[in-house]
């Protein structure tokens, strides 16, 4: 066996026995569960043990996409549970219809074959059943084998990620996708087509679920879907196949202009308006599929479309490469010396403009210095304007006491006696 072939297989095995709720506890109202499943043996076990143990299975619905491991080996273990084998189906939109479709109770849950439900999972999550319609659990802790929490999933704007929800059947009564491109927003769909039903969506994070990620391949079984694994480092996706990535980028793409609306929070919290009409590339399919998102453009520094150019190619441009990178080195020196030109006039203009800015200062200081003056003239003016005021106070006075002392004289007897004795002698002398 060649060693870049060998893959160590560990499958995540559930602890203790196997629990059935509906079976210990036959008075509770039971429900139907329904689950995805593609590729799924590493964490499927514990994921059912756990589905098992918390809720009231009436039926567990499974649409398998064609697993080529142990998923369905797994699955057939398991009591009242219904298994779809359709690797026809392309898409979860598609396959999800089906399985909304063989729902019978009221409630239902919908599970991702890789979660684990923590301990009272479907109690606290179903006290919420009276005031809503849809309850996506929002608290995720993420299993690399090391554990955090997913804190984006709690925000309101978050889309849901996973498949952890109880759903009240009514509520995605009208959910329909064609089998054409609806594959990883299945989730943000399912959401909408509730919301704009008029039923109530309510993330709970007083409950908990694991979403359990290995190292593998995933969708291996698909050929269309396996262009990715995981790999543990810091966990990251690595690309293993670019033209099926850039493949399913394109109907990712068309899957969210055909079916989302770009007005939904979830959706424009997003911010992928620009960049799904790049990757989509033809404006007359998103005007005829999806109009309210021709209001976005496309990005050319985005376009997935444009070709990369080959070693081979660039080897045969080198001279010309060479020849625009001399062109550009001159270019660039002719640019500094015009900057150099420019700097030495700006130089000029600066201090023409400090020249000015002392000369105005100057002027300015000599007008406060003229004010000053003119204030010190002012106030010397006033003090004298002052002192004449009072010397026609005084003289106004002294007038008045005068008038006093003649009308006193006049009206003294000397003086009437004096007229009296003019009177006669004028009279005697023959005087007028």
């Amino acid at each position: 066996m060649h060693l870049a072939n060998f893959r160590l297989k560990y499958i995540d095995k559930p602890l203790g026995c196997f629990v059935d709720r509906h079976v210990n506890e036959p008075n509770l109202e039971t429900d139907d569960v329904i689950m995805l499943t593609l590729d799924a043996e590493d964490f499927l076990e514990k994921s059912l043990y756990t589905i098992y143990r918390e809720i009231p299975v009436r039926k567990l619905f499974v649409c398998e996409g064609g697993s080529k491991d142990q998923t369905l080996e797994i699955l057939k273990k398991f009591p009242r549970i219904e298994i779809h084998v359709r690797p026809d189906f392309n898409t979860t939109g598609k396959a999800l219809e089906f399985l909304l479709s063989l729902v019978e109770t009221e409630w239902f849950v919908i599970v991702d074959a890789d979660i684990e439900l923590f301990s009272g999972w479907y109690d606290e999550m179903s006290k919420y059943r009276d005031s809503y319609d849809v309850l996506e659990n929002s608290r995720r802790l993420r299993g690399y084998h090391f554990y955090r929490e997913d804190k984006r999933k709690l925000q309101e704007d978050c889309r849901a990620l996973d498949f952890c929800h109880i759903m009240r059947k009514s509520a995605v009564k009208n959910f329909h996708c064609e089998d054409d491109y609806m594959w990883r927003f299945t989730d943000i769909l399912l959401r909408q087509v509730v919301e704009n039903s008029g039923f109530k969506y309510k993330k709970i994070d007083t409950a908990s679920h694991l979403h359990n990620e290995t190292e593998v391949m995933r969708y291996s079984s698909d050929d269309t879907k396996n262009y990715e694994k995981i790999v543990f480092t810091e966990p990251q996706y690595v690309i293993t196949n670019q033209k099926k990535l850039n493949d399913w980028k394109i109907k990712h793409a068309k899957a969210v202009v055909k079916y989302l609306d770009p007005d939904h929070p979830i959706v424009t919290a997003m911010n992928m308006g620009d960049e799904v009409l790049t990757i989509i590339h033809d404006m007359e399919w998103v005007a005829k599929n999806g109009p309210k998102w021709a209001r976005y453009k496309i990005s050319p520094m985005m376009d997935i479309s444009r070709p990369v150019p080959s070693i081979e190619s660039l080897l045969v441009d080198k001279e010309k490469l060479l020849k625009e990178i001399d062109d550009l080195k001159k270019t660039n020196a002719e640019y500094q010396n015009i900057i150099q030109s420019d700097s030495e006039k700006m130089k000029g203009l600066v201090k023409e403009m400090t020249d000015l800015k002392n000369n105005l200062v100057k002027e300015m200081t000599d007008l406060k210095k003229t004010n000053a003056e003119y204030q010190n003239i002012i106030q010397s003016d006033s003090e004298k304007m002052k002192g004449l005021v009072k010397e026609m106070t005084d003289l106004k006075k002294t007038n008045a006491e005068y008038q006093n002392i003649i009308e006193s004289i006049q009206n003294s007897f000397t003086w009437r006696t004096l007229r009296k004795y003019d009177k006669i002698r004028d009279k005697a002398l023959g005087r007028k």
